[in-house]
Parts: structure tokens; sequence; C-alpha cells
């Protein structure tokens, strides 16, 4: 591993009845032009095939772990409990219905510098030829108290996830 691979990167993503995109974004998360150390997936009691989808990748990927809550708890506390389990020096956060660009973690990566967070730009649509895009001005105060940023554009130092206090 050379210096610009030596931080190791989880990803955490918390997974409800997501068969119709988690394929696509597991085959995203896995094609990482930087290397991902281990991709955490914590299911919220799905009913589809969700689960199942999930461990056939953790049977061909040692990195890929699975994890299914016994009772359902919700979105947010699923995104927290499965982010305590990170190991890596960096957390990335994953919505299951995601798709990222191959280079999304090397440029988070190569940005954060000696920051806690780093949050990369995000896209709705198809493609980049239909995507809507915002360019709405952004501080501080739109990011923390009116959601500008999605969670999944997100990566952070896992000190910084896992202090309460933050």
């Amino acid at each position: 591993m050379n210096e610009t691979t030596a931080q190791t990167v989880s990803v955490v993503m918390a997974t409800y009845n997501g068969e119709k995109f988690i394929r696509e974004q597991i085959d995203s998360i896995l094609g990482q032009t930087y290397p991902i150390h281990e991709l955490i997936i914590q299911d919220d009691g799905s009913t589809d095939q969700t689960v199942a989808i999930a461990r056939k990748y953790a049977e061909k990927h040692p990195q890929v772990k699975v994890f299914v809550n016994e009772k359902n708890i919700g979105l947010t506390l699923n995104f927290q409990t499965a982010a305590m389990r990170a190991t890596g020096d960096f957390v990335a956060i994953s919505d299951q219905d995601d798709v990222w660009y191959p280079e999304k973690i090397e440029r988070q990566i190569a940005a954060i510098g000696n920051y806690d967070l780093c949050c990369s730009a995000t896209m709705l649509g198809e493609s980049p030829e239909t995507a809507i895009l915002s360019n709405k001005p952004c501080n501080i105060e739109r990011l923390l108290f009116f959601s500008y940023v999605g969670g999944h554009s997100m990566l952070c130092r896992r000190e910084f996830i896992k202090n309460p206090d933050n």
C-alpha cells in the first residue's frame, strides 16, 4: 500500500427493502478507484430480497459485511449503529439507491486534508446530461440547519463519526 492509499475507508450502507437498486450501488462501491477497506451493509428488517442480495456479494467479496437488525430500528438509528461498526480511518455514508462515480472516494480522500468532513457534489437524474443540478449558495448555516448536503455525499474521519458530541 502506498502513501496515497495508506488511509483506509469504510463504507456504511443502511438498507430497507432496497432490492431494486442495491446491486448497482454495491457494484459502484466495489468499483471505486480507491480501495475500499470494508462495506458494511446493515439491514433494518427488509421483507424483499435485499439481505439475500447483500449476502451473495459478501460470499464473493470479503470486504462486504452484512448485518441484520433483530427488529426495525428506523433509518437514523440504523445508520448510526452501522457506522459504529466501521474500522477504517474514514467513513463514507451510502444510501442503498445511489450510484457512485468510480473516482468518488479517491477524490474525497485527496480533498479532505486535515479536515474531519468532506462533502462532494450530488446529482439528481439518470445521467450527467439529464441531471438536475443545484447552484444555490451554500454556507455553514444552510449545511447544518437545512440539510443541503446529503449524508451520502460525505466522507468523515472515523473519530468524527464515533464522537457523539460532534
